[in-house]
């Protein structure tokens, strides 16, 4: 979830003024509305809803255009809160401390959800790093330049660097291709790592598609 002192939201008394603000600066067609009296999440605004709200000429009033809000406990598992999210249409859930204690403490989202079963999600207004995407359940695709320690201490967590004294991917990858000129649409197995060359420059690679495969307890490779 992302956590509260982190979410962007609005006032449910906010002002015109105030939410063209905010839509602007934080490009989200979702917030969550809370009551200024309470501190509690009382609405969702869609965006499209204020949208419509414009182009029928109709004045922008917060409580009138907020949908009710869809809560689920932190303690949840994801299968059900992505059940619950399909089930309200409202792509965003509100996460609350406890059944017995209603405390705000953050929200979840359906792309959030998504991104734990899939893989990292980028929409049209990420940043995309420069140097490492991750194109799907632990896929990568990576610069031949990315320093080997550097990625494994960044994106992977329950697994040490390869046993090499290469310091970068291409380097690593030259020398897994025994030393020869490696070219593009190699692909390389070795221990639970999946390898394609994407691109190369001047004999090495230059762009690679990385797989992590995973260990079961018996020690044979998942897919």
């Amino acid at each position: 979830m992302v956590p509260r002192d982190q979410v962007v939201f609005l006032y449910d008394n906010a002002t015109y003024d105030q939410l063209k603000t905010t839509l602007h600066d934080h490009k989200l067609s979702r917030l969550p509305v809370i009551s200024y009296e309470t501190t509690q999440v009382v609405g969702i605004l869609r965006v499209r809803d204020v949208l419509d709200a414009l182009l029928e000429g109709k004045e922008v009033v917060i409580k009138d255009l907020m949908q009710p809000p869809v809560f689920v406990t932190q303690r949840k598992k994801l299968p059900a809160v992505l059940e619950d999210i399909q089930k309200s249409r409202e792509h965003i859930a509100i996460v609350e401390e406890s059944q017995t204690s209603h405390v705000y403490v953050g929200i979840v989202t359906l792309e959030d959800v998504l991104e734990e079963l899939v893989g990292e999600i980028y929409d049209e207004y990420d940043p995309l790093p420069n140097h490492v995407l991750e194109i799907g359940l632990h896929t990568f695709e990576i610069d031949g330049k990315v320093s080997l320690i550097d990625f494994f201490d960044t994106y992977v967590e329950d697994q040490d660097v390869p046993d090499t004294k290469a310091r970068t991917f291409a380097a690593w990858i030259y020398e897994l291709n025994n030393h020869r000129k490696v070219r593009k649409g190699r692909e390389i197995e070795f221990e639970n790592f999946e390898i394609k060359v994407l691109d190369t420059k001047d004999g090495m690679a230059s762009r690679i598609e990385l797989t992590i495969l995973s260990y079961n307890d018996d020690e044979e490779l998942l897919d």
